[in-house]
């Protein structure tokens, strides 16, 4: 592939950030490369890591609005420095194009058993007349959703274990509430297929492209310290007490005895 030359104005704040960042990655990378490296990460990123970016940067957005709206004037001028980031990473993500505001979801409270729980507002709620007496939650969460255009569904339940056993009754719910998740979801699927004698997968490469169902627990606000760990900023808070918080795993040899 062909290069071609041009001069690049750096300032001096800039031009050390590159260097130390080029030092860093090793591999005798010089600046040009760096560069180039740089914009082929970024400016050609694969569509659906694209859309993963710019959906994390809009719910960090919804986050720090909602934030904004308790904060006190130096907090707030602090968030709005803050917002101003993600949104210039997010239009740079987005091929340079501004991010609609109606497009950024806020953060919606849903109250339950013990506590509330905290989800973005886009997320599709399976048995909303459940919440009350339900003390946790779980997010159906499709693989390849961004490809398929798959919405994220909550669901209310009793116990944080046992779930899996509901699996035919949550597909019947989102089904109900996103007729599309039948042609979308369900008749898309692509079961693994083990060649008896290697035991290898003949079809990994399908079942990895297709959209696979899984269902992922909601944390308890308390019981991580990295807000890393509250994917799309989702948690349950509880409000007091919960007796069901010590249900025994089934991974416990107890449970069984």
């Amino acid at each position: 592939m062909g290069t071609k030359k041009i001069s690049i104005d750096l300032t001096e704040n800039n031009k050390k950030a590159l260097e130390n960042m080029v030092r860093n990655y090793g591999n005798r990378m010089k600046v040009s490369p760096f560069i180039n490296l740089l914009i082929k990460t970024f400016c050609f990123m694969p569509d659906e890591i694209q859309k993963d970016f710019i959906s994390l940067c809009k719910t960090r957005i919804a986050d720090i609005d909602d934030n904004m709206q308790r904060a006190g004037e130096f907090e707030k001028k602090a968030l709005e420095q803050k917002k101003e980031h993600y949104l210039t990473i997010a239009k740079i993500l987005n091929d340079g194009f501004d991010i609609p505001s109606d497009s950024i979801h806020k953060m919606v409270k849903y109250k339950i058993k013990c506590g509330f729980i905290i989800v973005p507002g886009d997320w599709i709620v399976l048995n909303p007349d459940d919440a009350e007496y339900c003390a946790f939650a779980f997010v159906v969460e499709c693989r390849n959703s961004a490809t398929y255009g798959i919405p994220h569904f909550l669901y209310f339940t009793h116990s944080q274990y046992g779930i899996y056993k509901e699996e035919e009754t949550i597909n019947d719910l989102c089904i109900e509430k996103w007729p599309d998740f039948k042609s979308k979801v369900i008749d898309k699927q692509v079961p693994p297929i083990q060649d008896p004698e290697t035991k290898e997968y003949i079809n990994l490469e399908e079942h990895l492209a297709s959209p696979q169902i899984g269902l992922f627990p909601i944390s308890l606000s308390d019981s991580r310290n990295d807000e890393d760990d509250f994917p799309f900023g989702a948690m349950i808070v509880r409000t007091e007490p919960c007796e069901e918080d010590n249900e025994p795993s089934p991974l416990d040899r107890n449970f069984y005895e």
